[in-house]
Parts: structure tokens; C-alpha cells; sequence
């Protein structure tokens, strides 16, 4: 199963294919910055600048595995949220309004990875062994 800290690290590394980026309404979408990772209350990446089409964006990415988090996480009523530039979600499965009504921008990663990194992640998830990389270790 996708965990939130997976999206984090596609996020941070741009681990999913960024040409010719999409929100799921069709906008596009081009990555100037992707912030920096917020340990604290509020959304996941703070300062990131986004470029959707064509007008630059700095503010807050907040990350979900299904949009449809963010409103079982409560952000649709927490300040905090408000200045959210960006939803990145696994699957969007709902539409995410900003207080004023306008859909929040939010950008779909699983059709834009590879199922190798995919494969990876979930083999070191699932691994029952104390290292998730026990087994690479002697190629190391």
C-alpha cells in the first residue's frame, strides 16, 4: 500500500516523469522548486514555486495518497491550508476546493511512475527482513 512518505520522496527527488506535466483538469504544470519538507503542523512542503499555466505560484504542497484525504485529515477548516499552491495526491479521487470556492490545484503521481520505482518501493515495504536492502547488500 502507497504511504504519504513515499510521495514525499517522489516529490523532493522528482522520482516520476516530469515532462509535460498535468493538473488532472489539464493545466499545465512545470516545478521551478518543490519547497522544503515541513516537520510541523501544516502542509507537507512550504515555499515551493510552481509555474501553472504559465502564471508562478509560491506557497504550500500538501500531499495525500487519495485527495479525498484531505478532507479526512480536516484541512478543509485548518487556516494552515489556505495557502496550498498544489495537491499532490497518488489518486485523485475527489475535487478539493480552497475556502473561496476554486479547485485546488492538484497533480496525479501514479500514472507518472515507473513501475520499476514502484516495484522497489513496495518490495522494501513489504519485506519481512530487519534491513529492507538485506538483499543488496553484498552488490554494494
Amino acid at each position: 500500500m502507497i504511504q504519504e512518505n513515499f510521495l514525499y520522496f517522489l516529490w523532493k527527488y522528482q522520482y516520476f516523469n516530469t515532462q509535460d506535466l498535468r493538473t488532472v483538469d489539464g493545466d499545465s504544470i512545470s516545478i521551478e522548486s518543490t519547497g522544503f519538507r515541513n516537520d510541523f503542523a501544516g502542509p507537507d512542503f512550504k515555499e515551493a514555486r510552481i509555474r501553472i499555466d504559465g502564471m508562478q505560484w509560491v506557497g504550500s504542497v500538501e500531499m495525500h495518497v487519495k485527495a479525498s484525504d484531505w478532507f479526512r485529515h480536516g484541512h478543509q477548516t485548518d487556516e494552515n491550508y489556505h495557502n496550498v499552491v498544489l495537491h499532490v495526491v497518488w489518486e485523485a479521487d475527489r475535487v478539493v476546493l480552497q475556502p473561496d470556492g476554486k479547485a485546488i490545484p492538484t497533480l496525479a503521481l501514479q500514472p507518472l511512475v515507473k513501475p520499476e520505482v514502484l516495484r522497489r518501493y513496495t518490495a522494501m515495504v513489504d519485506t519481512t527482513a530487519k534491513i529492507p536492502c538485506h538483499d543488496s547488500l553484498l552488490k554494494v
